[in-house]
């Protein structure tokens, strides 16, 4: 349990269970890493990987602000994380190849940030946001350098897990900065997460099963130079508990979607009797979504072969079985084979693929849903629909099954 004082000397940039910053790698220890690895490339070394076969188990950390006096305080640095490999990434240069991790584990364990760390994962409070002076200085940090580091994610899971922070809060990561690539790859159908609970209880909190929020592209299954299916595994997400008491985003895969999303091959789902029925839940406040809480930016969000099943949404407004919300403008997103069932919609302007495309956007967006099913679903609320429960867009359906909502 740290406690760490705010705008004090040390400047603490992060917390966890092995490492409290990370740099993937520099001149001291060259080779160590090798090649880039699973993308088609030959992989040197270490599998091309910066960690894998790392397991955790039973670890609990906590990492809390305090005022001059020791007791709990809100003031912090925004960019300050909580994690069990560590709180945050500080590399001295752009390393878009690093950052691939390989059968991690994460099981059993408790991670917790509170009274203003706002950053916390499983694996890394958040990622891209600090820096090194240099490659062979160990001392100096710098918390907002922003140098990209990537989190790509093969084979990897996590169980039983206590995840809980103030504002960007993910299973994995709580916070992939611009620049800082992120995806999940599964070579077989396998848990990518299961049986855990995942909390933030700050304002305008961003909630995922995988991450918090996405400053870069984040693919699932899917190639992102292509933006092609390079995968042939279903990763899945079952028996997870996401709760915010004031969202900005609460999404089984993604709480905030700050840039595009490519996904083949999810399956969120509940596994247990309908009184043990997973919820995504925003308390009195909206944008929850099956996949993705809500979408601010990016380009493109397309999710294919994907299944959200037997969970409950819930939220004042804008529950969504893919998005809950779109606050884009002349974008596309795009669902095929996609499959809502047995959910439980419990906000106004709800919908079975999203919740509603915000008033204020300058332009129409377009929505293509080719192939899908929204079917035995409960819609609880009004201004509600099969598609969508205020759209403002242009939309294409075929061969779309609405039935017995």
């Amino acid at each position: 349990d740290i406690k760490e004082y705010a705008n004090d000397d040390y400047e603490l940039t992060g917390v966890g269970a092995l490492f409290g910053t990370v740099t993937y790698t520099s001149t001291n220890v060259q080779g160590s890493i090798g090649s880039a690895a699973a993308d088609g490339n030959e992989a040197t070394d270490n599998g091309g990987y910066t960690v894998q076969n790392l397991n955790f188990s039973g670890c609990n950390i906590s990492l809390t602000y305090t005022d001059a006096s020791g007791y709990a305080s809100g003031s912090s640095d925004a960019e300050v994380g909580a994690g069990l490999l560590a709180g945050t990434t500080a590399n001295n240069n752009s390393l878009a190849d690093y950052g691939k991790y390989h059968a991690v584990t994460l099981s059993n364990c408790k991670v917790n940030g509170s009274a203003g760390v706002s950053s916390v994962g499983g694996l890394l409070g958040s990622s891209g946001y600090g820096s090194r002076k240099t490659d062979k200085d160990t001392g100096m940090v710098n918390k907002t350098g922003r140098q990209p580091s990537p989190v790509k994610l093969y084979d990897c899971f996590y169980s039983n897990m206590e995840i809980s922070g103030v504002q960007n809060v993910g299973g994995f990561v709580g916070k992939l900065s611009s620049g800082s690539q992120g995806g999940v790859w599964t070579t077989n159908d396998m848990d990518i997460a299961k049986d855990s609970k995942i909390t933030a209880t700050g304002v305008n909190a961003r909630t995922g099963g995988v991450l918090g929020v996405n400053g870069d592209m984040f693919c699932v299954n899917v190639d992102p130079a292509t933006k092609e299916m390079n995968a042939n595994g279903i990763a899945k997400i079952s028996d997870v508990n996401l709760t915010a008491t004031s969202s900005e985003g609460v999404g089984g895969l993604i709480g905030k979607v700050e840039n595009s999303v490519y996904a083949h091959g999810l399956c969120v789902l509940g596994l247990g009797s309908s009184a043990q029925t997973p919820s995504f839940d925003a308390g009195g406040s909206s944008f929850v979504g099956g996949l993705v809480g809500r979408i601010t930016g990016g380009d493109s969000y397309k999710f294919d072969n994907c299944t959200v099943k037997n969970i409950a949404l819930k939220a004042k407004n804008c529950t969504g079985g893919v998005a809950g919300s779109l606050y884009v403008s002349s974008k596309q997103l795009t669902c095929n084979q996609v499959e809502v069932r047995g959910v439980t919609f419990g906000g106004d302007y709800s919908g079975g693929i999203f919740g509603n495309l915000d008033y204020r956007v300058s332009g129409p967006s377009n929505v293509v849903v080719n192939d899908s099913a929204i079917a035995g679903n409960t819609f609880a609320k009004p201004h509600s629909a099969g598609i969508s429960g205020d759209g403002k867009g242009i939309f294409r359906l075929a061969n779309v099954l609405i039935d017995s909502n």
